[in-house]
């Protein structure tokens, strides 16, 4: 049993960077904690980050719980704006803003509303909180939010990402074809 403790209003509109998917066969954290509010994380920037296109000439990478960045140099430091970037835990409301959430790639514009939360489990050794204010850096500075509206503004790659299923069912098909 969870209890979740809802802390402030949220909504963001922003670009994703970088995502960690819960389900991931690499992350350990939230299979020892058994947690399985926490789906999926995105990385998001906007404003002068998007606007001057910095972004381009960085990496972003996340992992459990942690977005990590990099910059090639100093004058791509200096355009980067750290308050312009959250990490945001996902935790969403019902199947089909799971389903919506799923769905978000690198790249993607997306809009999503909810509430900034803290939540833990019953007798469980851990708890999550979320961080209120955007200024903040490092442990603790991301934003844990209970999701209840996600929307993809637009999709990145989106002609790439057609091919791609379109592929996945030719290669069953192929293979049905194998079998008989």
């Amino acid at each position: 049993t969870y209890t979740v403790t809802p802390l402030f209003s949220y909504e963001l509109w922003g670009m994703i960077v970088s995502y960690h998917d819960s389900a991931s066969f690499i992350d350990v954290s939230h299979k020892l904690w058994n947690d399985y509010l926490n789906t999926k994380d995105i990385c998001v920037i906007w404003g002068k980050n998007v606007e001057t296109g910095v972004y381009e000439r960085m990496r972003f990478k996340n992992r459990d719980f942690t977005c990590f960045y990099r910059y090639p140099d100093r004058e791509t430091g200096d355009l980067f704006t750290e308050d312009c970037l959250s990490n945001n835990h996902l935790l969403p409301a019902d199947p089909f803003v799971a389903a919506a959430v799923q769905k978000a790639r690198q790249g993607d514009q997306v809009h999503f509303k909810g509430w900034l939360v803290s939540y833990g489990q019953k007798g469980a050794p851990y708890s999550r909180g979320s961080s209120t204010v955007r200024d903040d850096r490092g442990n603790g500075a991301c934003e844990v939010v209970y999701v209840t509206e996600f929307e993809i503004l637009r999709e990145a790659n989106a002609a790439w990402r057609a091919l791609y299923k379109l592929s996945l069912v030719l290669i069953a098909l192929s293979s049905a074809a194998l079998l008989f």
